[in-house]
């Protein structure tokens, strides 16, 4: 079931928090506690699943995920006047949330061939090697689309703060120009070079010095996954959630219906980790039929609500950030 999921595409993080000599206790505790071994037996996919799409309820969240990065029309941009900061900023909002959604929507269709359509095998040994590379593809390309949405949130959450700046002067606006230019390098740099120096690090403490190059590598493509993805929930959700409650301050903007929308689905993310083990035990007890369900065996499985929870949070994303370039581009036009 999900255990199985989450070590089949974190190998090494999983095999980090879960190992009691490596990993601090509380992890491993953690770990044991979201994924119980009896629930592995319990509510696995169904031993004779020769169909496609294999997780049929996941492929669904990915389409939908897919139409919402790919299809969806965001907030018109504009031609900055040269003193203008809110132009540049409406800009620089509009290109990092396109970016990220783009990049969100490549991620669901990389994620709908990995793990529904051309799904890896329990065991790598049943696999040629022609099989093992297009698993390995897909699986990269799932992790570092999610790692590049995430970025451009991160330098879209600092940009929306950038916002609620008072008006400045033609220098101030072209040094701005310049920083935001800056900013999109050293971001991308930065969380990149952690994300490539980190796994080498870890070998280094925890293999006795001995770098094993393709273990690192495999961590590396995690860590563009995790590492971004922490860092833009860490600087955006507070913002979010301050404007789904009408409290940032004097840059109240944005769409506070889809603030909440968005609150709404990271918090079906975060339930749904401590919430996998009873779903399945629930299931078994009292509607064992949906185990065996040729269309809704994984509906209650955690890579499925965390899909779904995501969708709802780029859907809140989409409203509040039009509503947020909409207001700015009103501000525009009055200071003009």
């Amino acid at each position: 079931m999900s255990k199985e999921f989450a070590q089949s595409f974190f190998p090494s993080f999983t095999s980090f928090v879960s190992s009691p000599d490596l990993a601090p206790s509380f992890l491993v505790n953690s770990w044991d506690f979201i994924f119980p071994d009896d629930v592995v037996t319990l509510c696995s996919l169904p031993p004779k699943v020769a169909y496609i799409p294999r997780r049929p309820c996941l492929a669904i969240a990915s389409l939908i995920g897919a139409y919402i990065g790919l299809n969806l029309k965001s907030g018109r941009r504009i031609l900055p006047r040269e003193d203008s900061i809110h132009a540049i900023l409406v800009n620089s909002i509009h290109e990092s949330w396109v970016k990220s959604r783009v990049a969100f929507g490549l991620m669901n269709v990389a994620a709908l061939l990995h793990h529904c359509i051309i799904p890896p095998p329990i065991s790598y040994q049943n696999m040629n090697s022609a099989r093992k590379y297009v698993d390995n593809i897909t699986w990269g390309a799932d992790c570092i689309f999610t790692g590049l949405s995430s970025i451009n949130l991160f330098i879209m959450a600092w940009l929306v703060y950038k916002s609620c700046a008072e008006k400045k002067s033609s220098k101030e606006v072209k040094s701005l120009t310049h920083s935001i230019g800056r900013l999109r390098l050293s971001v991308h740099v930065a969380l990149f070079t952690i994300a490539v120096t980190l796994p080498m690090i870890l070998d280094l403490v925890f293999r006795n010095g001995h770098i094993d190059f393709w273990s690192a590598a495999s961590t590396t493509v995690e860590m563009v996954y995790l590492i971004p993805l922490g860092a833009a929930a860490s600087l955006l959700f507070p913002l979010v959630v301050a404007t789904a409650f009408k409290d940032f301050g004097v840059c109240k903007k944005g769409s506070v219906d889809g603030a909440r929308v968005a609150i709404f689905g990271a918090i079906l993310i975060m339930a749904s980790l401590p919430l996998d083990a009873s779903l399945c035990y629930f299931v078994s007890n009292h509607v064992p039929n949906i185990k065996t369900s040729p269309l809704l065996h994984d509906i209650y499985h955690l890579p499925t609500l965390l899909f779904v929870g995501c969708d709802v949070v780029f859907w809140g994303f989409h409203m509040w950030i039009n509503d947020l370039i909409n207001e700015l581009l009103a501000k525009n036009i009055k200071d003009a």
